[in-house]
């Protein structure tokens, strides 16, 4: 039988934290200039949950897809909440919280669940 992988043992505390921090923030492979956390941040919000609770009660919790009514559904930016950012050089939470498009209704959709994933975000490979 042929060992694949690390043949020493487990690797040191410091060793693990010098590894760590070598790997943090924009040395990270998959950074992208700090987007992850800003995007947390305006999903935890207060005006985020507002916004999408606005989208779920104008589409009568009904799928804008496939026009099933579902427990479980999600509020889809049609413009990418990303690209919204960017467009706007939005920084802070507080700026995004100021940033009308954001906030626009007209800018979101009811999906459930299946819809939201298949159809518009089926390259991140989303388990249903």
């Amino acid at each position: 039988m042929k060992l694949r992988g690390r043949k020493r043992g487990p690797r040191s505390l410091e060793v693990r934290k010098k590894i760590s921090n070598k790997l943090k923030g924009d040395k990270a492979p998959n950074w992208r200039g700090g987007l992850r956390t800003l995007d947390k941040d305006i999903r935890r919000s207060f005006e985020y949950n507002e916004w999408r609770m606005k989208v779920f009660k104008r589409d009568r919790f009904v799928c804008i897809e496939c026009g099933v009514p579902r427990k479980i559904v999600n509020a889809h930016h049609i413009k990418e909440m990303s690209g919204i950012i960017k467009e706007n050089n939005i920084t802070t939470i507080k700026e995004a919280i100021k940033c009308k498009m954001l906030w626009n209704l007209d800018n979101g959709m009811t999906l459930c669940r299946n819809c939201h994933y298949t159809k518009y975000h089926n390259n991140l490979n989303f388990k249903i």
